[in-house]
């Protein structure tokens, strides 16, 4: 009889890169499985995109990240392998792939396999769709074009496999998205498909986010120490395959008005500034510019704990500032991209944050700022209750791991 394990589904370049975001989940299963595995497969990508290199895998760990003793990581090079790894095993996935053309194999195998799936979407924050400008399409057109067919077109693609059940349908997807069910709810089609089971996940549970279960747990010490910029990710992989590269001119230009603006800041509440980046940004890169500033990777969720103030431009990251209810404020250059400001505007408008540009006169307005920041606060509760703490007081991740064991083990 085949033993059942619970396993991380992922395809990717960098163990940092799975193992630094989901610390907390990994933690979790580490406690509760005696072994569990993370399974890679970033060598059955047909090919190359911006979400994975095909063959390439980095498991060098920075010295940040921990890896649980009791997990093991199997990057698997072809079906055959794959098959022999699967032949004493049932396997339970947390499924965290991508469904671009690039990944069809990938859920084909899973398919083959008949690996059971669970989705666990508890990260405070609403489903954003990157979006590049007219401009951009017009620029680089084989680039958007190829884009949407893998992105987009691939997910359709792989939702019709997924209807006629030849991919693999999720199990159970755990969210933390409380508007999402309510559309659902409110929309008769969308609702009979739901209760069909036309959906590409057979079952929704609302849990709460993960933002929830660290500030329960109380994982960071809360302070006022710091003003912390949440950096933008310029040379992000996904942006640059549909957007215009910014020109070396323009990033001079962006980072004097960014140190600027930042000198200021500093200066009027007399706080140290920490620079946190974006997982796959190059930190070294990134600590010759901001040479005055503490620049920090992977801690970005502990430095939000000790902010007075926290910047951001376009990243899901603000969500931990928002259940803080820290002084906010989104920022714009008239520099960079304006699909940065797009993403970046619609947390703001969902939670009441305060937008200033980075080259509007900073003076005019510092004098009133600590009070329209403290007033914004007051605003945080309706974002709060739709998307981090929606589910009672029960950690998010504590309900994932229940069901787990109640439904497949």
């Amino acid at each position: 009889m085949k033993k059942k394990y619970i396993a991380f589904l992922c395809s990717s370049n960098d163990l940092n890169l799975v193992l630094g975001p989901h610390e907390h989940l990994f933690k979790k299963l580490s406690k509760n499985f005696d072994k569990f595995y993370l399974i890679n497969f970033i060598n059955f990508k047909l090919f190359s995109d911006p979400s994975g290199i095909k063959g390439k895998f980095n498991n060098e760990l920075k010295k940040n990240i921990n890896k649980p003793e009791n997990l093991e990581i199997h990057t698997p090079k072809s079906i055959n392998e794959f098959k022999n790894f699967m032949t004493d095993k049932q396997i339970i996935g947390i499924q965290n792939l991508s469904r671009n053309l690039s990944d069809m194999l990938t859920h084909y195998v899973i398919a083959k396999f008949k690996i059971k799936q669970i989705m666990i979407s508890n990260f405070g924050f609403f489903n954003s769709e990157f979006k590049s400008s007219l401009y951009d399409k017009i620029s680089k057109p084989l680039a958007n074009f190829f884009y949407y067919l893998n992105k987009p077109f691939g997910q359709k693609i792989i939702l019709i496999l997924t209807i006629f059940k030849i991919f693999e349908k999720i199990e159970i997807r755990f969210t933390s998205d409380k508007e999402m069910l309510e559309r659902i709810n409110k929309n008769i089609f969308k609702k009979i498909l739901y209760k069909l089971n036309f959906f590409y996940s057979k079952e929704i549970i609302l849990i709460n986010s993960k933002n929830f279960d660290y500030f329960d747990e109380k994982t960071f010490k809360e302070n006022q120490n710091k003003i912390v910029l949440l950096d933008t990710f310029l040379d992000h992989p996904d942006g640059l395959a549909v957007i215009k590269k910014i020109s070396d001119e323009n990033k001079n230009k962006y980072y004097k008005s960014l140190k600027c603006f930042l000198d200021k800041l500093s200066n009027y509440y007399n706080k140290q500034i920490t620079v946190c980046i974006h997982p796959k940004d190059n930190l070294k890169d990134k600590e010759k510019i901001f040479n005055n500033n503490e620049v920090k990777q992977y801690e970005t969720t502990k430095n939000i704990y000790e902010a007075f103030l926290v910047l951001y431009f376009d990243t899901s990251a603000v969500v931990d500032a928002i259940l803080l209810k820290k002084k906010i404020l989104f920022i714009s250059s008239k520099y960079i991209p304006e699909s940065t400001f797009d993403m970046g505007k619609t947390y703001a408008d969902k939670s009441g944050i305060l937008h200033l540009g980075i080259e509007d006169s900073l003076e005019n307005i510092i004098s009133s700022l600590d009070n329209k920041l403290e007033k914004q606060t007051q605003k945080y509760d309706s974002y709060i209750n739709n998307f981090i703490k929606i589910s009672g007081n029960k950690k998010g991740l504590d309900v994932v791991i229940d069901t787990i064991k109640e439904r497949f083990f």
